[in-house]
């Protein structure tokens, strides 16, 4: 399930720290890739038990990038607090704001602070910027966002570089039962064959449900010989963190060719460099 994220930036350190590696065992692999990628090492995933340790490096900005979430921000005694200081606040870079479509759907039903957003103008300084990042805001989720973070539409930069990636095809089929109806997907063994090879088209099938990912990769590979079928696998986020790298990996590197997913790959498809 995707949650809002929200990210801190702080312009200049006041000291580094090294971070326990059970400091960042739950936060998602491909986050921290992208975050070394750009050499924002010293970042912290803030957890909801925290330290007092935790909180006097976080007040000392010791780390450069803070993970966090709106119920942290806005109720959590210790990091909410922290959230109300100025002399902590005005070192804040930017306010990042992702799977902000979150924020429309899920903000009038079970996490209610995802509407109360709007508060952070509140704590911060008015020259500090919010960024609210989705791959998926159409139009009137994007108004509703503007209204939940006091966003004006006159003062407010949109980019939308579209979801039209010309290395994707869609391709809808009618589906004569249920989702349960594994033979609908016997098209993806048909139609991505190679001809004259013992491989596949990269695909990625996606699945509402773990199981059902499971159950598409079982079907899959009983369609196929015993020496194609290394090259089908699945991926959803009930798997061990060892085997999602592994599975992340071999579709990467072209090993393995179709996926069967939940919707953890359409938020790696960077790495899967589709």
């Amino acid at each position: 399930m995707r949650n809002v994220h929200i990210i801190l930036l702080f312009l200049r350190l006041k000291g580094s720290v090294n971070l326990a590696s059970q400091q960042l065992l739950s936060m998602p692999m491909f986050i921290m890739n992208n975050f070394t990628r750009y050499a924002l090492t010293t970042l912290l995933q803030v957890p909801h038990h925290i330290h007092h340790l935790i909180v006097q490096e976080i007040e000392e900005r010791k780390h450069r990038v803070l993970l966090t979430s709106p119920e942290m921000c806005l109720e959590h005694p210790k990091f909410s607090k922290l959230m109300r200081m100025p002399e902590f606040t005005q070192g804040i870079l930017a306010f990042v704001v992702d799977e902000a479509h979150c924020i429309s759907q899920w903000g009038d039903l079970f996490r209610k602070k995802y509407a109360d957003l709007e508060k952070l103008w509140s704590f911060i300084p008015d020259y500090i910027p919010i960024l609210a990042t989705s791959a998926t805001i159409p139009l009137h989720i994007l108004n509703d966002i503007r209204l939940k973070l006091c966003l004006s539409e006159a003062h407010t930069f949109t980019v939308n570089l579209g979801n039209d990636r010309p290395n994707i095809t869609p391709i809808v089929c009618r589906m004569h039962g249920a989702a349960n109806d594994l033979d609908a997907l016997n098209f993806a063994i048909d139609e991505a064959r190679d001809p004259g090879t013992n491989s596949f088209t990269r695909t990625i099938i996606f699945f509402n449900t773990h199981d059902l990912a499971y159950k598409g990769y079982k079907h899959l590979r009983g369609l196929v010989f015993a020496e194609t079928r290394a090259q089908i696998d699945f991926l959803h986020a009930g798997r061990t963190r060892l085997a999602k790298r592994k599975v992340m990996n071999n579709f990467k590197d072209g090993k393995l060719d179709i996926l069967c997913a939940t919707e953890i790959a359409g938020m790696v498809c960077n790495s899967f460099m589709i």
